[in-house]
């Protein structure tokens, strides 16, 4: 039988956040009002307005930002070219030229990056190792374990992220829209 795995310290809602401490800000979070994702994009404004008038101390980092830039490309594919999500790397490896009409894609890159009081953190080498063992104590897929790694290293606790897998970490106070 296999052993159950901890639940994370809380689960809130993204609007009840208040504190003085740090916030890590998931890919997601980010995506649901760059998309406007209608069921998502009200909360995800509304604390990003906060992070913007410096009410709340957001951080993120390079590699998030690395997500929403590939997942906006997907996006984009599978909308104007009409190609199924998981064919997309296939089709822009045999048609790299079309990664140049993506002007929409890396100017939401861009404005994210401008985002006023939301520190965007680089990734340290460290961070890998420490990864690799969250990735195996909490059953996370790659990019989700650095995410974790990259919070540990920055002493972040709180996480703004719609990701369910984020559940299994004892430590964390996930933020949900």
């Amino acid at each position: 039988m296999k052993k159950s795995k901890p639940r994370c310290l809380k689960i809130e809602l993204l609007e009840d956040f208040i504190s003085d401490e740090p916030i890590f800000v998931d890919a997601n979070i980010l995506l649901y009002d760059s998309l406007k994702t209608p069921e998502f994009v009200e909360s995800c404004e509304s604390f990003l307005k906060r992070i913007e008038r410096g009410e709340v101390e957001g951080i993120t980092s390079v590699l998030v930002l690395n997500e929403i830039w590939f997942k906006l490309i997907v996006v984009a594919v599978v909308r104007e070219h009409g190609i199924a999500p998981t064919k997309v790397a296939r089709f822009i490896k045999r048609n790299p030229h079309i990664l140049e009409a993506f002007n929409r894609e890396r100017s939401i890159v861009n404005e994210i990056e401008g985002i006023s009081n939301l520190e965007i953190v680089d990734i340290s080498k460290d961070s890998i190792s420490i990864a690799k063992k969250y990735s195996k104590k909490y059953l996370l897929l790659t990019n989700d374990a650095l995410h974790l790694a990259v919070m540990k290293a920055n002493n972040i606790l709180n996480l703004a992220s719609n990701d369910s897998d984020f559940e299994r970490v004892e430590w964390l106070k996930l933020y949900k829209p």
